[in-house]
């Protein structure tokens, strides 16, 4: 037997008389997924962010910790 989306996993009392799912519990679920996804694109963008900046600062870095470490020898 398939299984369901995970939207479709209510329980008796989110079903109406009628048979049908309360449109807010299908709405949470849903809510609940964009969020995940809101936080993947925050994530997404502040790795890119750190990878930039190392890239453009890294090479200046690098000469810096190479003259102390002339300097100390």
């Amino acid at each position: 037997m398939e299984k369901l989306p995970e939207y479709f996993d209510v329980s008796l009392g989110q079903i109406e008389q009628n048979g049908e799912i309360k449109s807010e519990t299908l709405r949470d679920k849903q809510e609940e997924g964009q969020g995940l996804v809101e936080y993947a694109l925050i994530l997404l963008l502040v790795a890119i962010v750190v990878i930039s900046i190392l890239i453009l600062l890294g090479p200046g870095i690098g000469r810096m910790f190479s003259s102390v470490r002339t300097g100390i020898s």
